[in-house]
């Protein structure tokens, strides 16, 4: 027998497993489809024990957002949790990131009781569907989602 055979018998192997490797690692890794504007046109619901907002993205650039916590639309403050007792109902116009299709920002309209101007809203994959968020902490890494219901 070849003294050079069993040498390349492992070498064989060891590509092998590298090629077998990098493929679930690159499977796993997948990038997600880029979004466009019309694919997050529609109603969107984020629903819990204490309450339930929906926001509502029209095709013509106006929003709806009702019953949200007011912490989530506020400047974005650290520490404490999300008030269900305080909530609002917000409309504007609303338009996709500049730099990138996976981002949101939604322009409010002139509220009485607030000083609100925008707010940014993210979009993510969750489990292969689109899910929108807003940080209400960051540091706790605290998420407002919402979901196609």
């Amino acid at each position: 027998m070849n003294a050079a055979l069993p040498q390349l018998l492992r070498w064989g192997r060891s590509i092998a497993i590298t090629g077998l490797t990098l493929f679930v690692l690159a499977g796993c890794t997948a990038p997600q489809p880029e979004l466009a504007r019309d694919d997050l046109v529609g109603s969107w619901l984020h629903e819990e024990a204490d309450g339930t907002a929906t926001l509502s993205l029209e095709r013509d650039g106006t929003f709806e957002l009702t019953s949200v916590p007011r912490r989530v639309v506020s400047p974005i403050t650290v520490g404490g949790g999300i008030d269900w007792s305080d909530t609002v109902d917000l409309g504007g116009t609303w338009g996709t990131g500049s730099s990138s299709e996976t981002s949101l920002e939604l322009h409010f309209e002139a509220q009485s009781d607030t000083s609100l101007s925008s707010f940014v809203v993210h979009t993510a994959y969750d489990d292969g569907d689109v899910v929108l968020y807003s940080f209400v902490d960051p540091n706790a890494d605290l998420r407002f989602v919402f979901v196609r219901p």
